[in-house]
């Protein structure tokens, strides 16, 4: 579960960096 949430918020950063 932690695991997974730290992926998401990685991606979620990944994302934001390629929306800004």
């Amino acid at each position: 579960m932690e695991a997974a949430y730290e992926k998401e918020k990685e991606l979620v950063q990944d994302l934001a960096d390629t929306k800004w």
